[in-house]
């Protein structure tokens, strides 16, 4: 009985932790993202001739 409620326990840290680790998760860019980020910070917009 006391092996059942340890396990218990131990699957449920697991689903919080999981929970709390996708909550937390960070977005990752894509590749055109990155270019758009990149070629923001090279040409700042006061410098841009759009």
């Amino acid at each position: 009985m006391i092996t059942y409620v340890c396990l218990g326990i131990l699957i449920l840290f697991v689903a919080v932790k999981s929970a709390v680790y996708m909550k937390h998760r960070k977005y990752t860019p894509s590749s055109d993202d990155l270019d758009l980020t990149l070629l923001s910070l090279i040409n700042p917009k006061s410098e841009r001739h759009d």
